[in-house]
């Protein structure tokens, strides 16, 4: 139900100053194509403040595409010092850990999530809602059938155990250690 209409338009926008920072690579005008490029990046960075996974994963995807032309002029030599420190200034913005805010976009949509279930399901229209949302998300019979007929006691316990399972994914992307962070979340997809 949450329109975010902005984030496809950053992506079309930042595809252009992608384009438009090749161009002026090509004219010899380093300088421009650094700051442009640079922009991109901040913009990567950015969405993260949302808080939102998409708009973190769109942020990724935008500095993502940063990196190939940056990688591709780098490989070229096309910038001097001046053009590379101010890539690496944008660069430097990132945090190390969670670039892209991932950590804090699960932990608000865990918060988002458990708040219109509960509004949404505890209610005597909480049955329909509960039908209607299984059909529209493709679920079987049976499983359709088991959500709707979720009595209050089993709606608690597994809005508990997404809960939970949603700490330990927020917790992961907190961690220093990205290896004991894959093994976390592996383990967590496993367990779900």
């Amino acid at each position: 139900e949450l329109e975010l209409p902005h984030l496809a338009t950053l992506r079309d926008v930042t595809r252009l100053m992608r384009a438009q920072a090749m161009i002026d690579l090509d004219a010899g005008r380093k300088r421009q194509a650094a700051e442009m490029l640079a922009a991109v990046y901040r913009i990567g960075e950015h969405i993260k403040n949302d808080k939102i996974l998409i708009s973190s994963l769109v942020g990724a995807a935008i500095a993502r595409g940063g990196d190939r032309e940056v990688g591709w002029a780098m490989d070229r030599g096309a910038f001097e010092a001046g053009e590379s420190a101010m890539l690496l200034g944008a660069l430097n913005d990132y945090s190390p850990v969670d670039p892209f805010g991932i950590g804090e976009s699960v932990a608000m949509e865990r918060e988002v999530a458990i708040n219109w279930l509960d509004s949404r399901f505890h209610d005597d229209d909480g049955e329909l809602m509960a039908r209607e949302m299984a059909e529209s998300l493709g679920f079987d019979g049976e499983v359709s059938e088991d959500i709707v007929s979720m009595d209050e006691e089993q709606f608690r316990a597994d809005l508990s155990a997404y809960d939970a399972a949603m700490d330990d994914i927020v917790e992961a992307y907190a961690l220093d250690d990205p290896e004991a962070a894959k093994l976390i979340l592996q383990q967590i997809g496993e367990a779900v």
